[in-house]
């Protein structure tokens, strides 16, 4: 029963890169304008929570403190190897954007990350859901939420490159099927043994911190100290913790 929630929650992000579909239109699109900065502040918010429980549920295995902390920074070390990787891979639309500002190659760069980070995104689903269901389903939630802010940024950026509406929206959902790769290789590893399964959720949590201060953060301090509103967006985050 636990691999078909992990299947099914796998299907739900992935359906996620889908969700561009809806800014062609100029209702959504001028929604998407207004707001999607809020959106991944309430991100932020959620994944604060969420990143709170994987720790805590870290710290129930036989594994002792220090080395699950050296665990912890691994994955944080990971998601910033990612990122220096691929500079810039994250992208968070802006509506001063001029709309020929990305081009093909650009595009192409985020793409390649969406695809890295989409196989941790696997890698966070497994470990959860062996722990815990309600764990599992918090963790998935969290995703679900970034990646509808990611994904739309995205798929602007698609746009914006020249690909049409069809080919953004194709790209998107093959990219975000990598998820099943880092969801086959989480399973395979933690049929190891069960302090593998703390371990990777330990990794998971490290590359969920990370996330929260390198890249949800400054993106949402720097809307907030743009647009001068710090209040929205503190409420922003203050409800995805409270809602979570």
């Amino acid at each position: 029963m636990t691999l078909i929630y992990i299947l099914l929650a796998s299907l739900a992000v992935m359906l996620m890169s889908l969700i561009g579909i809806f800014t062609v239109t100029k209702i959504f699109r001028g929604w998407a304008d207004r707001n999607l900065k809020y959106l991944a502040t309430f991100a932020t918010g959620v994944f604060i929570v969420v990143a709170y429980n994987l720790v805590k549920e870290t710290f129930h295995s036989d594994i002792s403190v220090v080395p699950l902390l050296g665990i912890i920074a691994l994955g944080g070390i990971i998601a910033f190897t990612i990122d220096k990787i691929i500079p810039d891979s994250h992208h968070h639309h802006d509506n001063s954007e001029n709309p020929g500002s990305h081009t093909k190659a650009g595009a192409q760069r985020i793409i390649l990350s969406d695809t890295l980070h989409n196989v941790t995104d696997g890698f966070l689903i497994v470990p959860a859901f062996l722990v815990d269901v309600h764990l599992g389903l918090l963790t998935t939630a969290g995703i679900m939420i970034h990646e509808i802010a990611q994904e739309i940024s995205e798929f602007f950026v698609l746009k914006s490159a020249g690909y049409s509406t069809k080919k953004a929206l194709g790209i998107n959902f093959f990219t975000s099927a990598s998820i099943l790769v880092g969801v086959l290789a989480a399973l395979f590893v933690t049929n190891i043994s069960e302090n593998i399964i703390f371990s990777l959720l330990a990794v998971a949590a490290g590359i969920i911190i990370y996330t929260i201060i390198k890249d949800l953060i400054p993106n949402s301090l720097a809307a907030a100290k743009k647009d001068k509103t710090f209040a929205k967006h503190f409420a922003a985050a203050l409800a995805g913790v409270v809602i979570i």
